[in-house]
């Protein structure tokens, strides 16, 4: 197994976590996850905590409010593997070092929204 330099970027939703070699691909992942977040989150009725679009009062009843305030990817090193939501961890992890499509992270952002319904925070 090879040492591994990691970096970081960051949006107010979502946490990158990356191999050096590997920018480019953190960089699309970060803007993929960030343009369908509010979609998203509007259809599956989940709301990170730091997340300052307001609900609509028809859908105040039913959006639940992450403990979360940014949902974090990791992004591997190795060439080939599965991507998946994270239902332990809450992360979203994927083997990287081959691109994705857009489709792929909100796919899995999906998954991780909809996990929130298994251990719902408060209600507001």
């Amino acid at each position: 197994m090879r040492d591994t330099e990691w970096e970081r970027l960051e949006s107010s939703h979502f946490s990158i976590y990356y191999p050096k070699e590997a920018k480019n691909i953190g960089k699309y992942s970060l803007y993929s996850a960030e343009i369908s977040y509010p979609y998203l989150s509007l259809l599956l009725g989940v709301k990170l905590k730091n997340n300052s679009n307001k609900i609509l009062d028809s859908q105040k009843d039913r959006t639940l409010i992450s403990k979360f305030e940014r949902v974090p990817y990791i992004l591997g090193n190795i060439s080939d593997g599965a991507g998946f939501a994270n239902p332990v961890s809450l992360n979203i992890e994927a083997q990287m070092l081959h691109s994705r499509t857009a489709s792929f992270f909100q796919h899995e952002l999906v998954h991780r929204l909809m996990y929130e319904h298994n251990d719902p925070p408060l209600r507001k």
